[in-house]
């Protein structure tokens, strides 16, 4: 009986520490958002291989360290980005996993649009018949409670319907406005951001004590797929020094960067396929 209250009260409290939780994140959204907008975080991951932590947002943005956690915690607890602990467990990474679209004319002033035009915009744009958060965004310059506001607006006018995708909600246009398959145009082709960089003098050490080819030839003996506790057991290295030359390899575009979802890790994959045919 009494580990049954016991259970209650701890239950009980945790649940009353949730809005508490979201106020608080909620307000220290609304204190940075106006130093970086929601369509700059999502331009930016887009960019990055759809990766980004909080230190990489602190660096090209006027967002503190500290706000830039919050920025993307806030994000995080929206359902718009994925969370994930890199492969040390030691660092948090946020995932987008949708390809936005970039163009020279967006953002287009939502301000007068029918919700007819709203859905006939987000179409020219659309990969598929789905329309998310961050393409609203995107493609109005708003942010994400104005967006979450108009997709409420849409479904009530019945251009769209809610649907149940796995465990998560998604809105899809309910009646096609456009003749054949919607449209996805990028106007620039991924590039990537710098990754936060340690003391030069640590990194000089990382280069200098674990050369490149040591790492590839690593990845080409597990099938090109590497993370950083595999590398620090293979090298018999520390965790911080195979975070440090995975990420340098990674920037440089030796390997590319991919959550595995079911052990919500990150793992480095090998760009040049043609090194496991050997």
């Amino acid at each position: 009986m009494e580990d049954s209250f016991i259970f209650f009260l701890i239950m009980f409290l945790l649940l009353g520490c949730i809005p508490m939780i979201q106020i608080y994140y909620k307000n220290q959204y609304e204190k940075s958002r106006s130093k970086f907008s929601d369509a700059e975080i999502f331009k930016l991951m887009s960019r990055a291989n759809h990766f980004l932590t909080a230190k990489q947002l602190s660096m090209v943005s006027a967002l503190s360290k500290k706000e830039a956690a919050n920025r993307l915690a806030y994000l995080s607890m929206k359902g718009i980005v994925k969370k994930f602990q890199d492969g040390s467990g030691m660092r948090t990474v946020y995932q987008l996993k949708e390809a936005l679209p970039e163009d020279d004319i967006l953002p287009i002033s939502i301000e007068g649009l029918t919700e007819t035009e709203i859905v006939d915009a987000v179409m020219s744009y659309s990969k598929d018949y789905q329309i998310t958060i961050a393409e609203l965004v995107i493609i109005f310059g708003i942010e994400i409670e104005l967006a979450k506001q108009t997709l409420e607006r849409l479904k009530k006018s019945g251009l769209v319907k809610r649907l149940w995708k796995g465990t998560s909600l998604i809105y899809v246009v309910k009646d096609p406005l456009i003749k054949g398959t919607p449209k996805f145009e990028s106007s620039s082709p991924p590039i990537k951001i710098k990754l936060p960089k340690e003391s030069k003098q640590e990194r000089e050490i990382v280069k200098l004590k674990i050369p490149d080819a040591d790492i590839l030839r690593l990845a080409i003996e597990h099938k090109g797929r590497l993370t950083v506790t595999l590398v620090c057991l293979k090298l018999n290295i520390s965790i911080e020094e195979a975070q440090i030359k995975l990420d340098d390899l990674y920037e440089q575009g030796a390997f590319i960067i991919d959550v595995n979802q079911q052990d919500a890790l990150v793992e480095y994959y090998l760009r040049d396929k043609n090194l496991l045919e050997q």
